[in-house]
């Protein structure tokens, strides 16, 4: 689920409403609003999707602390939100850093009419962060992508840490799988410095899991879905996948990209989203993709294709894997420890 953006940013400060700022709420509010929290209230639009609803939500959450809160700054998942970054699975969570005397607090929002599972809610960390890590997205503070690498990749669950550090190198490095050199090249100038300063932070938890991860990602995977998959085959000690692969297809002269190539066992694996097959042009992009596939085998590259129900969950993952390697295979290799979560061994 990607996240964020100056359009939707301009457009919620049309639609929300504040009475700490604007004062007591006219009628119109009254009736055409939805109320997000304590003193804040939405214009949603009717045409929204039930997701882009979800979405404008919680931006406009977080747009609401922002206003409420001038000093406090964006982290964690709320930063990726504010960068535009994708999240492994949507939140109702708002992430927010106060000075370390305020302490670590957490205030829960009331149920929306028609919200599922756990309530929102706004969380306070107790972080110190200096002036450097520190900027402006948007009109709101946030931390900066390289502070949201080192707090993902500590305080975060590899798989989901894993899609927020990739994406952020990605866009730190001017990511294109054109110029993939110059990608990778920045990509390890980013790294060396992450690396260093992960190497002060040893008073810090999670900072061995946090190197690896650092380590281990990589700038050209273009999905959630695709860096969660790297993330299992990296976790259970697999030679690390190639992302954007180029394979030159001599029969119509052009050039495909796998999402994930093992060079050491010759296979590659594509991540199908299904969603892409929507619309009135989905039978000829079915059509396209079946030849896509045969035209990859064709040119020597067998090609697995992953789809979400394969990696729903751990242990899924781990099954799906045990199906196109093989379980001799996996067998082969020493899981890394760091990486490892449960439902994976």
């Amino acid at each position: 689920m990607t996240v964020g953006s100056s359009g939707s940013f301009d457009e919620l400060r049309s639609r929300l409403y504040l009475t700490r700022i604007q004062g007591k709420r006219p009628a119109s509010v009254k009736k055409d609003y939805l109320k997000i929290g304590q003193g804040a209230y939405l214009l949603v639009a009717r045409e929204w999707s039930a997701w882009k609803r979800r979405e404008m939500i919680h931006l406009a959450r977080i747009l609401w602390q922002s206003l409420v809160s001038p000093d406090s700054v964006m982290v964690l998942e709320s930063a990726a939100a504010v960068w535009g970054l994708p999240l492994s699975e949507a939140t109702g969570l708002v992430h927010l850093s106060t000075p370390p005397t305020a302490g670590r607090s957490s205030t829960e929002l009331r149920p929306l009419p028609g919200e599922h599972g756990a309530p929102g809610r706004i969380i306070r960390h107790s972080m110190r962060l200096e002036e450097s890590d520190v900027t402006i997205v948007e009109g709101i503070r946030v931390c900066t992508l390289e502070r949201l690498i080192l707090d993902m990749g500590r305080m975060r669950s590899p798989r989901a840490a894993i899609v927020v550090i990739d994406a952020a190198l990605g866009r730190l490095c001017n990511a294109s799988k054109f110029r993939p050199e110059a990608t990778r090249s920045r990509a390890e100038e980013i790294r060396a410095q992450l690396l260093e300063r992960l190497g002060s932070m040893t008073r810090f938890p999670g900072v061995r899991r946090a190197r690896e991860l650092v380590r281990f990602a990589d700038p050209l995977a273009e999905s959630p879905k695709e860096s969660e998959l790297r993330w299992v085959i990296l976790a259970l000690g697999l030679p690390s996948p190639q992302t954007q692969f180029p394979v030159p297809i001599h029969e119509n002269d052009s050039i495909f990209f796998l999402d994930l190539w093992i060079k050491e066992l010759g296979v590659g694996f594509e991540f199908d989203g299904m969603m892409k097959y929507d619309g009135d042009d989905a039978k000829q992009r079915l059509l396209n993709e079946k030849q896509r596939y045969l035209s990859l085998r064709a040119a020597g590259f067998p090609v697995h294709q992953i789809v979400n129900d394969n990696i729903r969950t751990n242990a899924a993952l781990r099954v799906t894997l045990e199906k196109t390697l093989g379980r001799e295979v996996l067998a082969q290799y020493r899981p890394r420890p760091l990486l490892l979560e449960p439902g994976l061994v």
